[in-house]
């Protein structure tokens, strides 16, 4: 059995044990606009040779959920006002999505949303002869200070 184990062990490091290095190009996404590049420790998946920095991908750009990096060809494609706070560089901190000043489209969302939800009265009917049941949605105010924020009925 130790033998079966050992051979299995000297297998898998001879697959593995490749000094070479690879890396992965992205196509641009909706928040990294720019293709991407991430550095692979092997060619399991046919990745090419060499590194992100050896193809002209130099700097880093982190993902900020899950700090994963992706190395990209120019900073300021990277800047959390580019990614609208999905991406950010090495120099930045993320403010996270949700608090992200960044982009007319997250804006705009923000204003219907928070308009949607003034004072609203929500009905729906309990079932077939029965009574209808409302209920008033809250005008709740959102900022930077307070959470969870603060809801009253209007």
């Amino acid at each position: 059995m130790k033998f079966l184990v050992a051979v299995a062990l000297s297998l898998f490091s001879a697959v593995f044990a490749d000094d070479q290095s690879y890396h992965r190009l992205s196509d641009p996404s909706t928040h990294l606009k720019v293709t991407s590049c991430r550095n692979i420790p092997t060619d399991l998946f046919g990745d090419e040779p060499g590194t992100c920095e050896s193809v002209g991908y130099t700097e880093a750009c982190v993902f900020c959920r899950g700090a994963m990096t992706f190395m990209v060809e120019d900073t300021s494609t990277c800047r959390q006002e580019s990614t609208e706070c999905y991406f950010r560089t090495e120099d930045e901190e993320c403010l996270g999505t949700s608090q992200c000043p960044y982009g007319k489209e997250r804006e705009g969302e923000r204003e219907r949303a928070h308009k949607g939800l003034r004072g609203q009265v929500n009905c729906e009917r309990l079932g077939p002869g029965s009574a209808t049941m409302c209920v008033e949605l809250p005008y709740c105010e959102w900022d930077d200070s307070n959470y969870p924020p603060k809801c009253h009925h209007i």
